[in-house]
This record gives structure tokens, sequence and C-alpha cells, in this order.
């Protein structure tokens, strides 16, 4: 007895899951990679913290600038179950892909009742090397997750076609808007359905024929509703999407036009010859106006040709269209963003050109007993060159240094790439690499504020002057929406003393994301630091009014208040800051000064020698001390000879190259009576200061060196 046709399914649909499964299990065993994993989930602490009612809220509000709340939920049901590990998340990307799989053959043996060639279109679905990004990234889930919820829907709507009914067609919008919830790509759904009205499911004749028109605008129509989910999600994408609108928002509409049609055709070269494959491409000649004439025009033909084929071979002009729909949201010049083309983005467009291929090549050729074995030996040899193609690259997916070398090697001029193998490096401490992995970023685009900004972070001790000048590059190229260069490059020019320059871009910062608390704590210490302690005492009482827990705020506002002279003000200021972080001296120390502003000068040496004896080697500490025992000579706590020990001591620790800890040296000679080694003491600290481009305290220390010249101690 032969097999049912339901029984051929069954077997069919079971052999395409192990197919699936077995191509990419691998998998489930690779790392993070440092793409957007480490912001998505590895040091995400509301994904890595599970499932719980506040964090569904939080998943629910826009992150990394988009809005995906079902993604977000997926990641934590991943971490709730398996971890925080990379090998849950893996799996369960591997799982839905395989699910889709069975889904996409489910849908089209329904739909055409050809269950071998839907078996082959899932299949070269399955095992296509473009398939090896959207499922071996982690951070690629928003693909095969949308994916699942589009093969849904469509098997959903195969049930409306067989007898349409509002109650029917309520499961498909369900169904779309979980899939909208995962990922914007399916506000194309409502077109490939009227393509599938078409072809397979032949709900309606000829569009081109005006006696059909009138059954077109009833399945039109029907599907207002969703066609309604799309201008809600376009207009939230438009909202919350920001950081890619970069390098192509300034162009005119007509020069981001050019770059849509050659962009199609590089997706159908990778479709046939999917080699090389990167995980990120480089943008090269982005607009190139003979070419995209071209490649219009090379459209518009093939559009027409398959067009006049669509009674004859409907599959055809279905397929086509179905590719051109599916890819528009992504398509470049269209999407946010700069980047050339992806991989992942062909994940449901890419299944247009199988159709097409897969139903219409049979119909080209005359019949004869020789078509069967020679197509199913055809086919047989495509899905294995498929299936080595896929395993040798998702091999490259293992870890993040494996991944970003493959990408050099195969594209030119990569520096997003160089940029990540750095980020790779860093996460290693091989500095060294790390920094020649900038250097190629920079050889790729010496415009590059990220490779510039992190190379002055590395290069700032052993080499200053070079750090300086990649400094004043990154200053140069970063751009407005690069909000979070803007903090790197203001902390760098706030460690160097130059806060002049540093507030400009922790302003900018926070003009692209005022939820930077790090960076409004930066903010205010830079306006303290550079003279205006009313205006930052100003913005940390905003800041605190946003987040009364923030022990930075505490800590800088009652030193604010300090160089205001309010020292009572302070104390309850310094006191939160300290309760806030127990132990962290720098609260305490500044503490004991502010109690002996206050007038407690016993109080506050007391605290400052018994945090001493806890951290003896601390050179914080031993300053603090040493200021206050170098204090007028009607102080009570008055010891010039112990400041004196305790401010060398500190010099020790810090190598002589601290020009604050050298000042306090000076003071502690001048209290002593020992004007001349404080006025050498001081001239250094001055030069450092004035190395370092702290002008303000260089000028300070000028006038406390003609003091010492005087045999004047200092007084404050």
């Amino acid at each position: 007895m032969s097999a049912s046709p339901i029984h051929i399914r069954l077997v069919l649909a079971l052999a395409l899951a192990a197919l699936a499964l077995a191509a990419f299990w691998p998998a489930t065993g690779f790392d993070f990679v440092n793409l957007d994993d480490p912001a998505y989930v590895r040091d995400n602490a509301f994904v890595n913290t599970g499932l719980s009612a506040e964090n569904v809220r939080r998943a629910f509000r826009p992150h990394e600038n988009w809005w995906l709340p079902l993604l977000w939920i997926s990641y934590m049901a991943d971490a709730e179950l398996s971890g925080s590990g990379p090998a849950g998340f893996h799996r369960t990307n591997v799982l839905l892909h395989a699910a889709n799989v069975v889904l996409l053959f489910w849908f089209l043996s329904r739909a055409t009742k050809s269950p071998w060639t839907s078996a082959f279109v899932a299949a070269l679905f399955a095992l296509h090397p473009q398939r090896v990004e959207a499922v071996a990234w982690i951070t690629s889930r928003k693909d095969v997750l949308s994916g699942l919820f589009f093969f849904l829907a469509l098997l959903a709507y195969a049930r409306h076609a067989e007898r349409p009914s509002a109650a029917r067609m309520a499961p498909v919008a369900a169904l779309m808007l979980l899939g909208l919830l995962s990922k914007a790509i399916l506000i194309a759904l409502p077109l490939l359905l009227l393509l599938l009205d078409f072809w397979p499911l032949r709900r309606a004749g000829d569009p081109l024929d005006r006696r059909e028109w009138k059954s077109w605008g009833r399945l039109i129509a029907e599907k207002g509703p969703l066609f309604l989910l799309v201008a809600v999600f376009v207009a939230v994408n438009l909202s919350t999407h920001v950081t890619g609108r970069g390098g192509f928002a300034g162009l005119p509409a007509g020069a981001r036009l050019a770059l849509v049609f050659p962009n199609y055709w590089a997706y159908v070269a990778k479709f046939f010859w999917p080699h090389p494959l990167a995980v990120v491409y480089p943008v090269r000649d982005a607009v190139a106006p003979g070419i995209a004439v071209s490649a219009l025009g090379a459209l518009v033909l093939a559009t027409l040709a398959v067009l006049r084929l669509r009674r004859r071979m409907p599959a055809l002009p279905v397929g086509w269209l179905w590719f051109l729909v599916a890819l528009l949201p992504v398509i470049r010049g269209l999407r946010l963003g700069i980047a050339s083309m992806a991989d992942r983005f062909s994940y449901l467009p890419s299944i247009g050109l199988a159709l097409a291929l897969a139903w219409t090549l049979p119909a080209v050729f005359p019949s004869g007993a020789w078509r069967r074995p020679v197509f199913a030996t055809a086919a047989a040899l495509v899905l294995a060159f498929c299936a080595v193609a896929t395993r040798a690259y998702l091999l490259r997916w293992q870890d993040s240094e494996t991944l970003f070398r493959h990408a050099l090697a195969c594209t030119r001029n990569n520096y997003v790439v160089a940029l990540d193998l750095a980020g790779a490096y860093a996460r290693q401490n091989r500095t060294a690499e790390q920094i020649d992995a900038l250097r190629l970023a920079l050889d790729a685009n010496p415009a590059c504020a990220a490779a510039h900004a992190e190379l002055a972070r590395l290069l700032r001790e052993p080499h200053p002057r070079e750090a300086g000048r990649h400094l004043e590059e990154a200053s140069r190229f970063v751009q407005p929406y690069e909000w979070y260069l803007h903090s790197a490059i203001g902390e760098q020019y706030a460690l160097a003393g130059d806060f002049s320059r540093a507030i400009p871009h922790f302003r900018a910062a926070l003009a692209g994301n005022p939820r930077l608390d790090d960076t409004a704590a930066n903010l205010g210490a830079a306006l303290l630091l550079s003279g205006q302690p009313a205006e930052a005492l100003a913005h940390f009482d905003a800041l605190l009014l946003r987040n009364p827990q923030n022990d930075r705020a505490h800590f800088f506002r009652g030193r604010a208040l300090l160089a205001l002279g309010r020292p009572a003000e302070a104390l309850p200021s310094l006191q939160s800051a300290a309760r806030l972080r127990p132990g962290k001296i720098e609260y305490e120390s500044m503490l004991a000064v502010a109690l002996s502003s206050a007038g407690k000068s016993p109080e506050a040496v007391a605290r400052l020698r018994d945090l001493l004896r806890e951290n003896p080697d601390s050179a914080e500490i031993l300053n603090n001390l040493a200021c206050l025992l170098a204090d007028h000579p009607s102080s009570p706590v008055h010891d010039p000879a112990a400041a004196v020990s305790h401010a060398l001591r500190a010099a020790e620790l810090t190598g002589r190259k601290d020009p604050r800890i050298l000042d306090t040296l000076a003071t502690a000679y001048a209290a002593h009576g020992r004007f001349d080694e404080a006025r050498q003491t001081a001239q250094q600290a001055r030069d450092l200061a004035a190395t370092a481009g702290d002008t303000n305290a260089a000028a300070q220390m000028e006038t406390r060196m003609e003091d010492y010249r005087l045999r004047r101690p200092r007084r404050e």
C-alpha cells in the first residue's frame, strides 16, 4: 500500500527538521560575538535577570533604538531557562530556524499540493549559506523569531483562503502583530499575501485583466487591518530608530534611491553564488549614477519579462515580486543605516527566488522520462553544495576573533569589522593586538571617530602626544548622533584636565540620550572642576531629582557646596554618598575634608586616621590627611612634621607624578618652615599640571611658588 499524502508530508517535514538541526546544531557550542551581542544579551542586565513582571514591562520600551518587545522577552526566557551563557540563546535560534523550515514546507505543500517541490524549496531555505548569519548570530534572533510568526501567518491565511471569514482572518492579523513585535520586516506581509492570492492560492485571476479588478478589490479590502498595522509600525520604527540615520541621512531622496537598485542585484548574486560571505560588508562607491540607472533598467526589464509569463508560469512573477517586496524594507537606501547589505536580511526574501526557480525550471524543459531523475539529481547536488558551504561558513562564527578575521580576509577596507576585532581583543586584555586592529580601522577609514577615541584612551599614558592627536581627530570627526562617542571623548578630555573641551561633548551626549546618568555626573564634575560650582550644583540637584540613589551625584554635589563655601550643607550630601557606596575611599576622605571645613577638624583627622589604618597605601587618604595637618598653626590638629611625612608617602606611591599631591607636599614643607623645598616641589607640581593641560591649577601653583619664595606658608 502506498503512503497517503499526509504521511508523505509528515515524513518530509521530519526529514527537513532533522536536516536543519544537523546543519546548525554545532552553533549551540559557539560563544557570543563582539558585535551587538554584548548590548543585546551578554552585558544586558535586564535580559540576564530573566523573566519577571518588571522586566516584561521594560521589554515594551525601546531598546537599542528599536521597539521589539517580543524579542527581549524571548531573550529573557532563554536566560530564565538556561542561564546567561551563550548555549541557551544559540539553541533557541537553531530550534526556531528548524521550526521555520517545517512551517514553510507545510504551507507550500498545502497550498500547491506539490510536496516534493515544496520540500526542495524548504531544504534550500534550510541549508543556504546565507542562513548562517540569521541562525548563528544571537543578535539576529529577530529574523528567525519574526520568521516563525510569518510562516504561522501564512498557514493561518491558507486556512482562511479555503473558507474566507473575518474569524479566520483574525489569527492572521494577530500573528502578523506578534511578528512585528519581533521585527518590522513583516510590514511586507499584506503585499506578499496578495501575491499568494494569485498563485498558488488562485483566489483571483490575472490582475491586469479588468474583469478581475472587482475580485482584487475585495482581496485588498479584507487586508485593511493588516495595512493599518503596517502604517502603525512604520511610524513606530521611524520614531524609535535614530542611530542608523548617519551616513546617508543628508543625501537627497534621489541619491538615496540610486542606492536601491544595485543593491537588489547584489542580493540576487549572493543567492546564486554565496561566496564570500561576511558578517559586515563595507560600503564602497555610495552613489554611482551610471550603475544605478543600469540596475534600474535591468530590474524593469526583468520584471516586465516575468509578468509576460504570469499565465503560463505564475510561480515566476510571484517569486520574483516576493523577492522585491520582502527585501524592500531592508534594502540599502531605504533602510535606516549605511551597511551595503547583510545576509540576514535575505532570510524571508530569498524564498521568492527559490519559489520561482523550483516551479519554473521544470516547466521550461520538455516532458520526458528523463526529467524526474535529472531534476532530482540536480536538486541533490545543489543541496549538497549548500550543506558543505554552510558548514564551512558556520564554523567561522564560533567566536569573535575567528569571525572578524574571516571578514577582514574576504573584504577590503572593512573598518567596522576591524573595530569589532579590536573590541574582541579588548575583552581578552590583548592591548597590543587591540591597538593594531584600531590602526587597521583607521587605514580603512581615517575619519573613524570611534577608532581615534579608543586609541586616545589606550595611548594616553604610554604616548600622550599621539593620544592627544587621536583625541583631536575623534573630536573633529564624531557625528552628532554618536552620543556614546561624545561621552567617551568628553571623558578623555576630562582626564586630561581640559574641562572646557570636555563639557560640550558631555552636553552633546546627553542631548542624544538624556538617560546617561554617568555622563550627567561627568558633566557636573567638569563644570565644578572648571570653576563653575554654582552651575554644577544646579546640575546635580536636577540629576538627583531623577535618580536620588546616584552616589556620584551626591558626592560632587557636596564638593560643589564646599567650593561655594557652604560646608555645613555639603556634609549631608557627602554622608549620603558614603552611605550609598560604603568603603569608597574617595567619598570617605572628602567627607573628612568637609568635616574640617565645617570646623570639626579633630573629628576629620580621626576619621582619616581610621581610614589610613585600613588602607595604609592609599595616596588619597594620605594626601587629605596631610592637607589637614598642614593647616593654620592655630588649628587644633596642626602637625606639619606629620603632614610632611604623609605627603611624602603619597608622593612616593604616585611616583611623584600627581601635581595635586606634590602641591600638598609643598604646602606641608612650607608649614614646616622648609620654604626652599616647598618652592621646588611646587614648581614640579606646576610643570606637571601645565603638561597635562590643566592651566588653572598651574596658575594657582605659580602663585603659591611666589608665596614660598617670600617665605609665606599657604593659608586656605
